[in-house]
């Protein structure tokens, strides 16, 4: 906690000298002196202490901009679309503590992460699955091994959180942020399907 006018000028009377010539009660002119000059410590000390909380994306205020900067967002995938003030910070936390994988799970976690509740179901050469083809992709061969597909709600219900801004909508429902951060994060090689039932 930031110390008051107050609490800096007792700081400086108790760092006189010993002595009649230097009072050190609450009134003396030694202290009013004091009293004129510290506004400036306690805006400073201030200032530090806010440096401490932009430190981090967690509590990050005044550089939050900056923080979203260093780590590229908002991403090509947010573009057009509004987000909260809270879905901006997770988004940047996320981002921050992010250690990337190509697992099923780790594509799970991360649909979790923005509010999507998925499975993936894996093909293979052998086990291409029901349909002939999907988009030229022949019924068997090598490029199955590499084909997800992703399983997902319909309609995906995004509540408002706290602290979200005044006049930011309820809810949302939107799958196309799903299909861009996944496809973001999967290798080249990997082919992604959407399925929404």
């Amino acid at each position: 906690m930031a110390r008051g006018v107050n609490e800096f000028r007792d700081m400086c009377l108790a760092l006189l000298p010993v002595g009649p010539a230097w009072p050190k009660t609450a009134d003396s002119e030694w202290a009013l002196l004091f009293e004129a000059v510290m506004p400036e410590f306690t805006r400073i000390d201030a200032a530090n202490e806010q440096l401490l909380k932009e430190m981090s994306p967690v509590s990050a205020e005044l550089l939050f901009e900056e923080w979203e900067a260093q780590y590229g967002l908002p991403s090509k995938c947010m573009e057009g679309q509004e987000q909260t003030l809270q879905q901006r910070r997770n988004t940047l936390i996320n981002k921050y503590r992010f250690v990337g994988d190509q697992s099923k799970q780790f594509f799970i976690d991360l649909a979790a992460s923005i509010g999507f509740a998925i499975t993936i179901t894996e093909f293979s050469a052998s086990n291409p699955g029901l349909q002939s083809s999907y988009e030229g992709i022949p019924l068997a061969g090598d490029d199955w091994n590499f084909v997800w597909q992703v399983n997902a709600p319909l309609t995906t219900v995004q509540p408002r959180t706290y602290p979200s801004g005044y006049g930011e909508a309820y809810a949302e429902w939107e799958n196309e942020l799903l299909e861009c951060t996944l496809n973001a994060y999967a290798h080249d090689h990997r082919i992604l399907f959407f399925s929404y039932s």
